[in-house]
Parts: structure tokens; C-alpha cells; sequence
């Protein structure tokens, strides 16, 4: 018994042909089977030929022969019926006489379908359960999900607050470095002095590198407005770009390197080039460094409801789950000491700031799929009006250094 649409509906069968079986459909209060729902008793007919209840044009599967329509009952709840026919259509059947029901069985079939009615009510209730309990656990996992990603912008919120306080002073002490080693290489001639200078001045300039990727924390909002962007375009011209390293340095390194681009039909992003251009380039470079031997790196692009989306996946040495929950934490890396662990963070940053999204999905020892999307061009227009007002433009500080000689 389907309740929501009143109707009764084939649960289960036997001896009915295949081409009468998807045709069963009865309405209750309609019907011999309908009158059982409806009024919760049974109905016994000794022969179906002579009873005018039964059309012999709708209800074939019965042919010739006795008849009982059985209520199935949950307590005082009717939650289907069986039917049962002895047939007399064939030679056999009237060889064998066969008696029509009577009392008897009518009696024992009461006393059967109080246990079936239980059992099909029970296994209802758990097909019910288990469809409750999945349901629950995908809004646990989404409720995971959206915590992770609330904490994540955060904890970036947080180091762009605390950026943009600590880049000024270190600016500052860095162009006074700067200023002094430049200063010195233009009195001193000695080479192993110079030599030392240099180095100085090399790490001082790499250090003010990292105070300027640590800086972009800050910029919660676009420095500039969003523009129409083609992520085609720029897939194909970071490829173009990041071939000496993706190809001759791997080869150098002994590691073979195929390079797919999978672009589809899509429309413009909301973004810039240059910033939208790094942060595909830094996922590239990412992917072809987890390559040690040989593999496949697959760019691939493609809209859907008024997004537009770029994956980067490889083939790589993927991580471990503890290693993806923390790939987009500021200074988390697996890659050494050289490395700063910005990569992945700078361009979640970036992308955030366009209104996009972008997650990172891995398999230890099967490879890596980061996922970019950015709303389309046609919807830069309300992003930026929702932006205009709360938009932190980036103060540019008057350094002067005075140096006294």
C-alpha cells in the first residue's frame, strides 16, 4: 500500500506472466483488492468466471478458478493484501478437481499474514532506518565539511591580521639591510668579502619575498575589481610556461612527465589573469614535483550552474589523509626546510577572494586532484557590489632611508 498516492502496488509474485505483472496497479476502494484495503476484511469467490467483480479483460493473470483477497495488518493498520487464485484454466486442473478455498484456509491464512504483517512492516522500518541514517551521516559529513572550511578561513583571516602588522617593521629592517650591503659592495674590492656581502644581500631579498607572500593573507578583497577571465586561455599559456621545469628538468632528474590539457566549452571567470595565472601555475609545479619516475599530469576544465571549474590531477605519490586535511595551512609542507609551505594557502587566498572555491582530494600512492572554481563573469557584477564598502585597500607605506655616512 503506497499511502501517499492511495494505490496498492505489486511487492511480490508468482505464477503471473511477465507481461501482466508491470500493468498491476490498484486504487483503493476500487477493485476487489481496493474494497479489501479499504474495508480491512477478506473476500473469498469460488469461481472468477461467474463473479462480476472480476473483468476478464483487465485482471488476465487470474484465469479460471477460486479466489481469495487476504488484508496484511500491522495492529489495526492494513498495509497491503495478497491474493491468492487456484487456477482452472488447463487440462491438468480439471483432471485434478481441485477444491475451491474455503474456511479453513481462510483461517489459516488470518493466522499467517499476523506474522507476515509484522515481518514486512519490520524490514520496512529498517530499509526506513538505514535510509535515516544515511541521510545522517551526509549531513554530518557536510557539517564537517563546512566546519573545516569555516576554520581554514579563519586561520587565514588570523595570519593575514597578523601579517600585515609584523610586514611593515620587517620591511623596513630588510631595506635597511638592503641599503647598508649595497652601500658596502661599492667600497669593498676584496672578493671574499664581496662574496660574503652577496650572500647577505641574497637571503635579505629572500626573506622580503616571503614577507610579501605572508602580506597577501591580508588582502581579504580583490586589490582590484574582478574581470572577465579565460581559464583556457590560461591553462594552456601556464603549460607553455612551466615546460622547462615539468620536461627538461624532469628528464634531467630522470622522471618522464606527460602533460594533458582537457579543456572544455566554458565561459569567462570572474578574476584577474595574473594572480588566477600563479595559482594555476603553482598546482602544476606542485603535481609534477609528487612525480618521481613517470607520470601524467591532466589539466581539465568544464562550467556547471553558473560556475566555472579547473582541476589539476596527477598521477603521482598523493598524501597520506592527515597531510590533505593540513595542505592548505600556512607553512605546512612536506617539502623541506627550503621550502615556506605558502603555495597551497596563497592560492586558496587567491581564490577565495574572487568568491571561488578550491579542495584538494588525494589518495596516498594513487595521486592528487585539485579542484578551482570561480563564478562566471556574469555574476562579477553582484560579487563586486556585495564587496564595494568592506573592500581593504592595501596601504602602500613612504619608506625613506636615511643613512648617515
Amino acid at each position: 500500500l503506497d499511502r501517499e498516492r492511495t494505490v496498492l502496488k505489486l511487492a511480490a509474485s508468482r505464477g503471473i506472466p511477465d507481461d501482466v505483472i508491470p500493468q498491476i496497479e490498484v486504487k483503493v476502494g476500487e477493485g476487489v483488492a481496493g474494497k479489501v484495503v479499504e474495508m480491512g476484511e477478506p473476500v473469498l469467490v469460488d469461481d472468477i468466471a461467474t463473479d462480476p467483480r472480476f473483468n476478464r479483460t483487465n485482471n488476465p493473470q487470474y484465469g479460471n478458478g477460486s479466489f481469495i483477497c487476504m488484508p496484511i495488518r500491522v495492529g489495526d493498520r492494513v498495509i497491503g493484501v495478497i491474493n491468492m487464485a487456484k487456477r482452472r484454466d488447463g487440462a491438468l486442473a480439471d483432471t485434478l478437481r481441485l477444491p475451491p478455498f474455503g474456511s479453513t484456509d481462510l483461517q489459516f491464512l488470518n493466522a499467517l499474514m499476523t506474522y507476515i504483517g509484522y515481518a514486512v512492516d519490520n524490514s520496512r522500518l529498517l530499509e526506513e532506518a538505514q535510509s535515516s541514517a544515511t541521510q545522517l551521516q551526509g549531513v554530518v559529513d557536510d557539517l564537517k565539511s563546512t566546519q573545516a572550511q569555516l576554520v581554514r578561513g579563519e586561520t587565514l583571516r588570523a595570519m593575514g591580521q597578523l601579517s600585515s602588522g609584523m610586514a611593515h617593521h620587517l620591511n623596513n629592517l630588510f631595506a635597511v639591510i638592503l641599503g647598508r650591503v649595497e652601500l658596502l659592495m661599492g667600497k669593498v674590492q676584496e672578493q671574499s668579502v664581496r662574496r660574503s656581502l652577496e650572500i647577505i644581500q641574497r637571503t635579505a631579498q629572500d626573506g622580503a619575498e616571503v614577507v610579501r607572500r605572508v602580506q597577501r593573507f591580508s588582502r581579504v578583497q580583490p586589490v582590484s575589481d574582478a574581470v572577465a577571465v579565460d581559464l583556457n586561455q590560461l591553462v594552456h599559456e601556464v603549460v607553455e610556461l612551466t615546460r622547462p621545469r615539468w620536461q627538461d628538468e624532469a628528464q634531467l632528474r630522470g622522471s618522464r612527465i606527460e602533460v594533458a590539457v582537457e579543456t572544455g566549452t566554458v565561459g569567462a571567470a570572474a578574476g584577474e589573469p595574473a594572480p588566477l595565472r600563479e595559482v594555476l601555475m603553482n598546482l602544476l609545479l606542485n603535481a609534477a614535483d609528487s612525480i618521481t619516475q613517470a607520470g601524467k599530469v591532466t589539466l581539465r576544465t568544464w562550467t556547471r550552474d553558473d560556475r566555472v571549474y579547473c582541476s589539476v590531477s596527477d598521477t603521482g605519490s598523493g598524501m597520506p589523509e592527515e597531510v590533505r586535511r593540513r595542505a592548505l595551512e600556512p607553512f605546512f609542507t612536506t617539502k623541506g626546510p627550503k621550502a615556506t609551505g605558502l603555495g597551497l594557502s596563497v592560492a586558496y587566498g587567491t581564490v577565495q577572494r574572487y568568491g571561488g572555491t578550491l579542495t584538494v582530494e588525494s589518495t596516498e600512492g594513487q595521486g592528487t586532484s585539485v579542484e578551482v572554481s570561480l563564478p562566471t563573469a556574469s555574476a562579477t557584477a553582484s560579487f563586486a557590489k556585495a564587496s564595494t564598502g568592506a573592500r581593504n585597500e592595501p596601504v602602500v607605506p613612504l619608506r625613506i632611508l636615511v643613512i648617515d655616512d
